[in-house]
């Protein structure tokens, strides 16, 4: 396949409500964008709101995005003209972790490219692949690539092939101009066959683990449920990666997944913070206890 195939993708001005891209652009050319003083105003100010909901109003209305994913007539799943060779993923509320997730990335990880989120409370961290694979495989293989050997488990958005990417201001952005592809082999290793997947809800309701004693279940329990309060309290705009580690701590720990779930349902429920529907608990434990993320440490 030709690279002029590939190797570009859409970019957009501001506001994220334009879905139609400006022009097609390169890695390079959002590195170089990156790292040049044009975004370097609107960064700062989105940075120095005083809440979250101000800072996501400047994001959406004054920063250019591009979908690395592809090149699109509009930015919508059905509308992409092609695919490029790019993949990009979302790590999210990192938090002071940021520099040691970076860090360990660049060294074990091989991107193409890597910036920090608008927020700087994350990174946006871009693979080569081979855009003849399935999107929705990358995304499996990458979600537990991740998880298995940081612990980190990516925004799911990132499933979708016209996923938005807001640029910003990063003077330290990262540019691998050796990257490597990552390949079938890749997607193979870290995405299981279809039909060796057990299905969700089946999964939740029959957990493979013999139960704990009471007692001992509680103990894990209540350490590992403050541990995931001291890194991300469960809260409005973090409710759903507080229960992503806490139900992957749970499952290193060896609470069975039907336990995890009524624990970790009815301590949200009590909390007085909206919460979702039981259903939605069960999905997301059967997607995190699928992917036996047994590489990262958690220290309680």
């Amino acid at each position: 396949m030709e690279s002029k195939d590939t190797t570009n993708f859409s970019f957009y001005v501001s506001p994220i409500t334009n879905l139609f891209p400006k022009t097609d652009i390169s890695i390079i050319q959002v590195y170089d964008l990156l790292k040049s003083q044009n975004l370097q105003g609107i960064t700062q100010k989105l940075r120095a709101a005083q809440n979250k909901p101000a800072a996501d109003e400047i994001k959406k209305t004054s920063l250019p995005y591009v979908t690395f994913s592809g090149i699109f007539r509009k930015r919508c799943d059905n509308e992409l003209i092609r695919r490029s060779c790019y993949y990009c993923l979302d790590c999210d509320h990192l938090g002071d972790r940021w520099q040691q997730v970076w860090n360990f990335i660049i060294d074990n990880f091989n991107p193409v490219l890597l910036f920090r989120s608008p927020s700087s409370d994350g990174i946006k961290v871009i693979f080569i692949i081979d855009p003849e694979i399935d999107h929705a495989s990358y995304f499996e293989a990458f979600y537990r690539y991740f998880v298995g050997k940081l612990g980190i488990y990516i925004d799911h958005a990132c499933k979708n092939v016209s996923r938005a990417c807001f640029l910003c201001y990063d003077p330290n952005a990262y540019l691998n101009k050796s990257a490597k592809v990552y390949g079938s082999d890749f997607v193979n290793s870290f995405n299981p066959d279809q039909h060796k997947r057990p299905r969700i809800r089946k999964e939740v309701a029959s957990s493979y683990q013999e139960p704990l004693a009471p007692d001992k279940t509680w103990e894990i329990f209540n350490k590992l449920a403050a541990w995931a309060d001291r890194r991300t309290p469960y809260q409005v705009g973090s409710r759903h990666y507080h229960k992503l580690i806490l139900f992957g701590a749970l499952q290193r720990n060896g609470i069975p997944a039907d336990q995890a779930v009524t624990l970790v349902y009815d301590r949200c429920k009590k909390s007085g913070v909206p919460t979702e529907s039981l259903g939605q608990f069960q999905d997301m434990a059967a997607r995190v206890y699928r992917l036996y993320a047994t590489e990262a440490n958690i220290k309680i």
